[in-house]
């Protein structure tokens, strides 16, 4: 497998962690090929292996690539060895809600490909891929992976079950980089946005301009001051792919916009100040950050992709109002909804993923509506948010 291969000749050394004694040598099978490599386990993941091979590199292999007895010898070592652990891979979230999200270190980058004559230049974090027309380099990649890797940490620590992994068939989330903007429009990217999520092809686009990185003929420098918002927005998306078939349209983008206040600084995301990030969110979005115009709830939790899209081929005003009512209602339900603990938000997203079909709308009644008439939830949340410091009113028609 390609894969395989790529891992054998570039690997990094990887630090051990965990004090459980290490297997000794084994001989490894790829499923696909019957291809062997005898090595030595580094680190146990969740899905995955860590192994030394015995030139001193490493290799990362997916339970997918092996064959079944190897499958089976690394479910008894996960049972049998919880201290093989990846310290890189988040903590399973709590009810706790979360206050600061940093990164520890400039994520760990990896060269995976730069073939100038193909404009083939491939790079690994810990938990992105990302494929640029252009040679970028280690450092360079490393800067600007900060943002994803610290959203990545950001949508694991919320207390809502999201879990966020990669597309089915990817061992990373996939991200394709863009030289201008002229190739992000061409290949479908939105005008004036900074990144769009493409569920159809599972991946993340993004024009390098949007991370920061200029090019000064073979030279590239990197900004790292942009405006990150609209660039997280995207990325949540792409957290929360196996949800987007299941939600309604108004909580896929007020959850994006929900993650995008917190304001991300240099691996950095608080989740301490929340009536100070949401008011800095309603600013963002053309008001005082002491009032919002919301568009009414009956609409807003009733619409589909379909008229939220022709919102935005509009005036920009309506879709404008749409995505800070649904960034509003989604802190709502978050933070002021009954106890304030998110509890029914929980279950409401529990339910969905008990169901089988895509359907939304009973999950929606049951868990979020309750017993609230829609006139009833608007007064609900006209009263929440005046707590926060913001005064709801509702636009007409």
């Amino acid at each position: 497998m390609k894969l395989f291969r790529i891992a054998l000749l570039n690997s990094i050394i990887l630090q051990v962690v965990g004090t459980a004694e290490l297997p000794s040598q084994r001989v490894w099978t790829d499923a696909a090929t019957q291809r062997t490599l005898e090595a030595t386990i580094l680190q146990v993941l969740p899905d995955s292996v860590k192994l030394k091979l015995k030139n001193g590199s490493t290799v990362t292999l997916t339970d997918g690539q092996l064959i079944q007895s190897d499958r089976d010898y690394l479910a008894t070592l996960r049972k049998e060895s919880p201290k093989l652990a990846d310290a890189k891979t988040p903590a399973p979230p709590t009810d706790k809600w979360p206050t600061i999200v940093a990164l520890k270190d400039v994520p760990e980058v990896t060269v995976v490909k730069e073939d100038e004559a193909g404009k083939e230049f491939i790079y690994q974090s810990p938990h992105y891929e990302f494929h640029s027309p252009a040679l970028l380099g280690a450092s360079v990649v490393r800067e600007f992976a900060r943002i994803f890797e610290t959203t990545y940490q950001a949508n694991w620590a919320l207390p809502l079950g999201y879990k966020p992994a990669p597309e089915e068939g990817h061992e990373r989330f996939q991200c394709m980089l863009y030289k201008t903007k002229e190739d992000y429009f061409d290949a479908g990217g939105m005008a004036g946005s900074a990144g769009v999520y493409s569920g159809k092809d599972r991946q993340i686009m993004v024009p390098l301009e949007s991370l920061g990185v200029k090019f000064f003929g073979k030279r590239v420098a990197l900004d790292r001051n942009g405006d990150n918002d609209t660039l997280i927005h995207e990325i949540t998306h792409q957290m929360m792919n196996a949800w987007l078939g299941k939600l309604p349209v108004w909580f896929i983008e007020g959850s994006a916009e929900y993650v995008r206040m917190a304001k991300y600084d240099h691996g950095k995301m608080s989740f301490v100040n929340r009536e100070k990030n949401l008011q800095g969110f309603l600013q963002d979005r053309g008001s005082d950050g002491k009032s919002w115009t919301m568009t009414p709830l009956k609409y807003l939790m009733s619409m589909d992709h379909r008229t939220w899209a022709e919102a935005m081929g509009g005036s920009g005003k309506s879709a404008n109002r749409n995505y800070g009512s649904a960034g509003v209602l989604v802190y709502y339900f978050y933070h002021c909804d009954d106890k304030g603990d998110a509890a029914h938000t929980r279950d409401f997203l529990k339910a969905l993923s008990d169901r089988d079909d895509t359907s939304n709308l009973k999950a929606v009644t049951q868990h979020l509506l309750r017993d609230f008439t829609y006139a009833q939830l608007q007064e609900a949340v006209e009263k929440a948010l005046r707590k926060e410091g913001v005064k709801i009113t509702w636009a007409d028609g």
